[in-house]
């Protein structure tokens, strides 16, 4: 039975995921029982639709535009092995046509052959006539060297002409002169550029001069400022110890003062004490009994007095 897709290939029983199916050998598709059990019933009924032949199925693109396409590519394969192989002899003649009439639509709607077969044929057909080509003799190559030399000396010539004409045209003057104006307008834009750049780069070194004088500037003012408040704490220093110094002589002069009169009252007070003298005796005494001293036959006197007589102080009462 034939395939009820592209009316070409046969069917063959196959098993898939448990099941029985029928898969052509021509494009793969699978049918079901149902599927071939539908076709039967067409096929027995009483006006039976006829099959669809290959040529039909070539003509109707086999359901789809592929078919004109491959219908249109193998007529160009078939026109360019024709032409290939009418421009040689012998079996790259015989190749070149074998492999025309196997890439004719014609042959492959008459003659079927898998694609496994025929393109690898057609593909060996084609570089086996490509190989068996004769090899060129130097007659041609040298019939394209006069060609080439007569085409050489014809070009030559013409543009000797074609010169002698604007030399006398006076078209070559005026050609210079557009390509020197030319030129000049390019020189002129090259230094207009250049004197652009020039004042771009002088403005530019203007601007970092400034920003150089400014930041120097800002530097100077606060060294300046650092130097004001250097000095400034220093005179507070000086100030400040200038200011301890007289503190301190204040407070030594005031503690000199106040000895002084600390031993002045101290020497009043001596000298305006009272001391006693024995009735026989060499020494004062701050009480009238010191020892074996009578303090009957004891006077009083001050300290003054007893210093001017002479009289040393008593060394178990002073």
């Amino acid at each position: 039975m034939n395939c009820l897709k592209c009316g070409q290939g046969e069917l063959k029983p196959v098993k898939k995921d448990g099941k029985g199916y029928a898969q052509c050998n021509n494009c793969g598709a699978m049918f079901t029982a149902h599927d071939l059990k539908n076709l039967s019933q067409q096929t027995q009924s009483p006006n039976p639709t006829q099959p669809e032949t290959k040529a039909d199925a070539y003509e109707k693109g086999n359901g789809c535009g592929l078919g004109k396409i491959s219908a249109i590519t193998g007529w160009i394969l078939c026109a360019l092995f024709l032409m290939f192989g009418l421009t040689c002899d012998g079996l790259s003649l015989l190749a070149f046509l074998t492999a025309a009439v196997l890439v004719s639509p014609i042959f492959r709607n008459r003659i079927y052959l898998s694609k496994k077969i025929w393109i690898p044929l057609v593909i060996v057909l084609f570089f086996s006539g490509c190989c068996l080509l004769p090899q060129t003799d130097a007659e041609p190559k040298k019939n394209i060297d006069i060609q080439e030399a007569t085409a050489s000396v014809k070009k030559q010539t013409k543009a000797s002409s074609e010169k002698q004409d604007k030399k006398d045209s006076g078209k070559e003057k005026t050609e210079k002169e557009e390509q020197e104006q030319t030129e000049r307008k390019k020189q002129e834009r090259i230094a207009q550029k250049q004197a652009e750049q020039e004042q771009a780069a002088q403005a530019e070194q203007q601007r970092i001069a400034q920003e150089q004088a400014a930041q120097a500037e800002q530097q100077r003012i606060a060294q300046e400022q650092a130097a004001q408040a250097e000095q400034q704490r220093i005179a507070q220093e000086q100030a400040a110890q200038a200011e301890q110094q007289r503190i301190a002589q204040e407070q030594a002069a005031q503690a000199e003062q106040q000895r002084i009169a600390q031993e002045q009252a101290a020497i009043q007070a001596a000298q305006t004490s009272n001391v006693w003298l024995s009735a026989t005796g060499s020494k004062y005494h701050s009480i009238p009994n010191c020892g074996r001293m009578n303090p009957d036959n004891a006077r009083q006197v001050t300290l003054a007095e007893a210093q001017q007589q002479g009289i040393q102080a008593c060394q178990n009462c002073h």
